[in-house]
């Protein structure tokens, strides 16, 4: 992945700007703090970064076993 292209999708003045604004919706969100942001990455960067995990069919892929796993 291109570090400088990383560093310019994550402008930090930017980060800043969506922390403030979205503070109040971030805290009161239910059941637990979270938010949610629509194509917050460019789709280049999601690529470069879809890359560097396994295909979820490849051998040794992670399995759960026991309903208790999941949670």
């Amino acid at each position: 992945m291109e570090t400088t292209y990383l560093k310019f999708c994550l402008d930090a003045n930017h980060l800043d700007e969506l922390a403030h604004k979205y503070h109040q919706e971030y805290i009161n969100a239910k059941p637990f703090p979270h938010i949610v942001f629509d194509n917050f990455l460019p789709e280049t960067v999601l690529e470069n970064i879809l890359q560097e995990f396994p295909d979820t069919k490849a051998q040794g892929w992670r399995k759960f076993e026991r309903v208790t796993e999941k949670n």
